[in-house]
């Protein structure tokens, strides 16, 4: 997991979710579409995969 400020933090999936997020869209459905979620203290985590 990583989050916003993060080195490896994929910008533009993050701006997609927040955009997601404000036309009502589930969380659930965000974090299987673009990968982000919010963790426990309200703020964006995205998963990752080291290749």
């Amino acid at each position: 997991m990583a989050g916003e400020r993060a080195n490896t933090a994929m910008i533009s999936r993050l701006q997609k979710a927040e955009s997601m997020e404000k036309e009502d869209t589930s969380s659930e459905e965000i974090w299987k579409e673009i990968g982000w979620m919010r963790g426990p203290d309200h703020k964006r985590i995205q998963a990752y995969t080291e290749y």
